[in-house]
């Protein structure tokens, strides 16, 4: 990640961010408006959106703690 400036850095990890806002709706609140008929599929809906979202965000975090 050396190579980029600061700014691409920054609009890297907004990138990051931005997909990992979009796990958390599919994952957890896309379950009050999805066909969800079992508890099963509603938990593993909440921890995949919750899991990736924490995924995507922390990646941007990493990627954000170098530009300064």
């Amino acid at each position: 990640m050396k190579r980029f400036s600061a700014e691409q850095r920054k609009l890297i990890a907004d990138y990051f961010s931005q997909i990992g806002a979009a796990w958390f709706v599919a994952g957890v609140i896309g379950i009050f408006f999805g066909n969800i008929k079992t508890v099963a599929q509603t938990m593993f809906s909440f921890l995949w959106g919750i899991g990736w979202s924490l995924v995507f965000l922390g990646t941007g975090t990493f990627i954000l703690k170098g530009a300064r």
